[in-house]
C-alpha cells in the first residue's frame, strides 16, 4: 500500500475494482465518505456485482470475473490515444523515455523468451539497451520508437473500447463514462486513488492485475502523492505483517528473498539483489542488501556469524522451486511430506480444491494445528454427513491440537494496511490450557535444539546456533521480539571518515533506524524495514497523538510505519521534477526548500537531493532505474507488460486477444500440476462464472463461532441474478446445488438484482456469487465449504489460487 487509510480524504476520484470496501473494510471506508465530503470526489465502482460499494458511487459498471486487465489495458490505451497523461511525471518519474533493448519482442499472446515445455520465460531479451557505461539509453522526447511510451502505446492500442466491451462484458459507453472519470485526474491538480483487495489479488494473473492499476496511476502522475496511490485493502489486520516478516516460502524479512539452488556463495547471491544504478546519480537502494542481510543474520545466529563463514549464509536453505502451499499439498498427495505444522490456517476451509487438500493431510503421519478454535482442519479426519463424509476409520494421521491465545489475550504489534505498525496491549488471559502462539513456538523450538544437542544430526548448527537471548527461555515476550526486530548497535558505530566524533549509537543501543546498518557485523535487526519501530526513545509503535498539523491526514505521531515513519511512499513524486514544489499546493506533501526535502511527510528521497541539478535523483529510488517501471525488465513471470489472460477456468473457449494460440489462451507461466489440469471443467458442462466473496457481518471462518454473528447471517446461500434463475426455474430461497469438475455444495438462493448477465463476445454470461464464511464446525449452522469448488491453480508470481473466477453449474437441489 503505497498511502494510506487516512489520505483517501485527499482524492478527487476513488476507485473501487478488485474489492468491495464497504463490505469488507467498513471501517476505512469512512475515508472515502470523508473524499465525498470534503473534496466532492467522484467514487467509481467497477466490478461483477452491484456491491454495497456500488450502492454509495456515483458511478457503477459491471465487469466479468477475471477479466480485469482486458478492461484497464483498455483503460490505458484510452489515456495513451487521448493524451491523457502527466507528461512531465511520466517523462521524469517513470521509465517511458528508456529505451528497450533490440531482442524484445510480443507475438500472438507470448513475450520473447517463452519455453512452452517448462510454462516459463528468460527474461533477458526483455532489458533497456546500454551505452557503454552499461546505463540504460534514454530518450527524453519520448519519441524513439523503440523507447517504453511507444511500445506501450502499441501494445495496447489493440485494447479498443469495442473489444474490451467483447471480453469484459461491460457495455462500451459504460467503459468509456469510467475512462472518463479516470482521466479527469491526469492534470497536476487532481488525483485519483485505487483501492482494491482479493478481488485482484486471487488470480492466476492477480499479480499483473494489480500491476495494470499502478500502470493507470503512474501515467495520471497518481503515485506518491496525497490522495493517490494503490492502496491493497488487506482484509485482517496482520496480513501486511505476514508479508513484510517474509512468510512465504522463498522470501526473508524485509523483503529480501532465499537463495537459489544456483547461488552457493555470498557474492552470487547479492549479485541478483544489490543493484546497481541503471541511470547517472540515482540511488538504487538495494545497494544497500548486504546491510540488510548481514543485520539479519547477525540477529539470527549472533557470534556464530562470521566474515569467515559468509555470515552464516549457508544456514539458509537455497530453493530448488517455491515451497507454496500449493506445493506442500501436492507433495503431501505424493507421499513427500509426511508432517505439517499449521499455524493460525485453516487449508481445508481456506485452500482450494478441498478434497485434494483432505486426501493430502489424511497420507500424513502427523498435522499439529495450533489455534485457538476448532477448525474444519484439526476435524478433518471425523465424519460430518453430507457436509464432509468421510471415512474415519480410514485416516491414519495422528492430529495434535495446540490451542493458542487470539489477539485480545496477548501483547504486541499489528501491522495494518497503511503499513502502520500499532501495539496492543493484552485485554484478558486466555481460558484452559491455551498458551500464546510465541510460547508454543518456543517449546516446540527448544525440545528440537534439545534433541540436536543430544543426538546431533546431519547438518545441527542453525538449530544449534540459533541466537536465544530472551529472559524466559520458554516464552520470549512480545517486547524482546519486538526489540530485536528493531534492531540495536553491537559495537559503537563511528563516523568512518572521522572515528574521533561521538559513536551515532553506543554498543547495546537500540537503532534508530536501517540507515545505521552495516555488512561489517557491527549490526544486528531482525527486519531491516522495521528498524526505528523500537528505538532506545522507546516503543514508538505504542504512539497515539493524533494531531494533524497540516491539516491532510498525515498523523505522524499516531503509532509508526515502515519505512522510517514514512506515511506515503514515493512521496518525492509529489512535487514538479523543475523546482522541486508539490504539484498541488493546497496539500503539500513534501517540498524542496532550496537546502533539502522537508515538509509533511518523512521524505523518501535523500535530503539534500537537489531536483534542479542535471541527472538529479529520482524519487523511487527502491528499483535500479530511479523512476517507476511502466515497462517491467525484471520481476514478472510473465512478461514486462500485462496482457489480458482467461481465468484457467473460463466461459470461453478462446482468448479473444488471441483466438488462434492456444497456449496464450490461460496465464503461459503459470505453474499447474497434471493432476489439476485435468479436473479442469470446460464451458459446455460448466457455463457460469463464480467468484467467492466476503460478507460484513462475518470475519473469514472465525465468527461462525460467535453466536451474534451466527444469528446475523445465519445461514449458507449463494447469489444468483434474476434472469439466470428464471432461464433455470429457481425461486428466492430455494436450495440449489453448485457443482464445479470437482466438487459440489449446496445452499438457499438468493436471487437479486445485484448481478446482471453480461454480453460476452455475442452471448449472455452469467455469474454466480459464493460467500465462504461457512463449514462444517462451529455453532453457525452447518454449510458447504465453498473452496470445495475452486481450481487447484495460482498466481504465476505469488501461487495465490484462483479463487476469484471460476466456473460452475448450477440447478434446484
Amino acid at each position: 500500500m503505497t498511502n494510506h487509510w487516512q489520505d483517501i480524504q485527499n482524492a478527487d476520484v476513488v476507485l473501487i475494482m478488485g474489492g468491495n470496501a464497504a463490505e469488507a473494510h467498513p471501517c476505512g471506508f469512512k475515508w472515502v465518505i470523508e473524499a465525498k465530503k470534503q473534496n466532492k470526489a467522484r467514487l467509481v465502482v467497477v466490478d461483477p456485482r452491484f456491491t454495497r460499494s456500488a450502492a454509495m458511487a456515483d458511478y457503477y459498471a459491471p465487469v466479468r470475473a477475471g477479466s480485469d486487465i482486458a478492461f484497464l489495458a483498455g483503460v490505458i490505451n484510452y489515456l495513451l490515444s487521448n493524451d491523457k497523461i502527466q507528461t512531465e511525471y511520466v517523462r521524469n518519474y517513470t521509465n517511458a523515455p528508456f529505451i528497450v533493448g533490440p531482442d524484445y519482442k510480443f507475438e500472438d499472446g507470448l513475450f520473447s523468451g517463452y519455453n512452452a515445455e517448462k510454462r516459463n520465460y528468460d527474461p533477458k531479451s526483455w532489458g533497456y539497451a546500454l551505452d557503454e557505461a552499461g546505463m540504460a539509453k534514454v530518450d527524453m522526447s519520448m519519441q524513439d520508437p523503440n523507447c517504453v511510451l511507444q511500445v506501450m502505446k502499441r501494445h495496447y492500442s489493440r485494447y479498443t473500447p469495442e473489444l474490451v466491451s467483447r471480453i469484459t462484458g461491460t457495455p462500451q459507453d459504460k467503459f468509456l463514462k469510467v475512462c472518463e472519470y479516470i482521466a479527469s485526474t491526469s492534470v497536476p491538480t487532481r488525483t485519483m486513488t485505487i483501492m482494491y483487495a482479493l478481488g485482484w489479488t486471487q488470480h492466476s494473473q492477480g499479480s499483473q492485475m494489480i500491476r495494470t492499476g499502478a500502470i493507470v496511476q503512474l501515467l495520471l502522475g497518481n503515485i506518491g502523492v496525497p490522495g493517490g496511490g494503490m492502496n491493497a485493502l488487506r482484509g485482517h489486520s496482520n496480513i501486511q505483517g505476514l508479508t513484510d516478516l517474509g512468510l512465504l516460502s522463498n522470501s526473508l524479512p524485509g523483503y529480501m528473498s532465499l537463495a537459489r539452488d544456483s547461488e552457493q556463495n555470498l557474492p552470487d547471491y547479492y549479485k541478483t539483489r544489490a543493484l546497481k544504478a541503471l541511470r547517472p546519480n540515482q540511488m538504487s537502494f538495494w545497494q544497500n542488501y548486504p546491510k540488510f542481510f548481514v543485520s539479519m543474520q547477525k540477529s539470527w545466529w549472533g557470534d556464530a556469524a562470521t566474515a569467515d563463514n559468509e555470515w552464516a549464509f549457508h544456514y539458509l536453505p537455497k530453493i530448488d522451486k517455491l515451497y507454496d502451499v500449493l506445493q506442500a499439498f501436492e507433495l503431501m498427495n505424493q507421499g513427500k511430506l509426511n508432517g505439517y505444522i499449521c499455524q493460525g490456517f485453516n487449508p481445508v476451509g481456506s485452500f482450494p480444491d478441498k478434497k485434494k487438500i483432505v486426501d493430502g493431510l489424511s497420507k500424513l503421519k502427523f498435522l499439529v494445528t495450533i489455534d485457538p478454535l476448532q477448525t474444519e482442519t484439526s476435524e478433518f479426519w471425523r465424519n460430518f454427513g453430507e457436509f464432509h463424509d468421510v471415512k474415519t476409520a480410514d485416516i491414519q494421521t495422528t492430529v495434535f491440537r495446540l490451542p493458542s491465545t487470539c489477539f485480545a489475550e496477548e501483547d504486541g504489534s499489528l501491522t495494518n494496511s497503511s503499513r502502520w505498525l500499532q501495539w496492543h496491549w493484552k485485554g484478558a488471559e486466555p481460558p484452559g490450557e491455551a498458551k500464546g502462539d510465541i510460547e508454543i513456538v518456543a517449546g516446540i523450538f527448544n525440545r528440537m535444539r534439545q534433541a540436536y544437542i543430544k543426538d546431533g544430526g546431519a547438518f545441527p548448527d542453525p538449530i544449534v546456533k540459533l541466537t536465544w537471548p530472551y529472559k524466559i527461555a520458554h516464552s520470549p515476550s512480545a517486547q524482546e521480539l519486538a526489540m530485536e526486530y528493531n534492531g540495536r548497535a553491537l559495537t559503537d558505530l563511528l563516523d568512518p571518515k572521522d572515528p574521533t566524533k561521538p559513536p551515532t549509537a553506543k554498543a547495546g543501543e537500540q537503532l534508530a533506524g536501517f540507515g545505521l546498518l552495516r555488512d561489517d557485523g557491527s549490526t544486528a535487526s531482525g527486519c531491516w524495514i522495521y528498524a526505528g519501530a523500537w528505538t532506545q526513545a522507546g516503543n514508538q509503535m505504542a504512539r497515539r497523538d493524533n494531531a494533524d498539523p497540516f491539516g491532510i491526514g498525515m498523523v505522524q505521531n499516531w503509532a509508526w510505519a515502515w519505512p522510517a515513519n514514512r506515511r506515503i511512499l514515493y512521496n518525492g513524486a509529489s512535487t514538479d521534477p523543475a523546482t522541486g514544489k508539490p504539484w498541488i499546493a493546497k496539500r503539500p506533501l513534501v517540498a524542496w526548500n532550496g537546502k533539502q526535502w522537508a515538509g509533511a511527510d518523512v521524505p523518501d528521497i535523500r535530503p539534500d537531493a537537489n531536483p534542479m541539478e542535471a541527472d538529479a535523483v529520482r524519487p523511487f529510488i527502491m528499483t535500479a532505474e530511479g523512476v517507476a517501471r511502466l515497462f517491467a525488465p525484471t520481476g514478472m513471470a510473465e512478461g514486462p507488460l500485462p496482457e489480458h489472460y482467461e481465468p484457467f477456468e473460463s466461459p470461453l473457449v478462446n482468448n479473444l486477444m488471441h483466438p488462434n494460440n492456444e497456449k496464450a489462451r490461460a496465464n503461459p507461466a503459470a505453474r499447474i500440476f497434471k493432476g489439476d489440469l485435468e479436473r479442469l471443467g470446460v464451458p459446455k458442462d460448466f457455463p457460469y462464472v463464480a467468484t467467492s466473496y466476503r460478507l460484513t457481518e462475518h470475519f473469514h471462518y472465525w465468527t461462525k463461532n460467535v453466536r451474534t454473528s451466527a444469528i446475523i447471517q445465519p445461514q449458507q446461500f449463494v447469489e444468483i441474478g434474476e434472469e439466470l434463475a428464471k432461464e433455470k426455474g429457481i425461486g428466492h430461497g430455494d436450495m440449489v446445488k453448485v457443482s464445479s469438475k470437482r466438487g459440489f455444495i449446496k445452499a438457499v438462493a438468493v436471487v437479486t438484482k445485484r448481478i446482471v448477465g453480461l454480453q460476452v463476445d455475442g452471448r449472455t454470461v452469467h455469474t454466480v456469487g459464493l460467500p465462504n464464511h461457512w463449514g462444517f464446525v462451529g455453532i453457525a449452522k452447518p454449510g458447504y465449504l465453498v473452496n470445495t469448488l475452486t481450481p487447484f491453480v495460482g498466481d504465476a508470481n505469488t501461487q495465490t489460487p484462483e479463487y476469484k473466477s471460476f466456473t460452475v453449474n448450477i440447478e434446484k437441489a
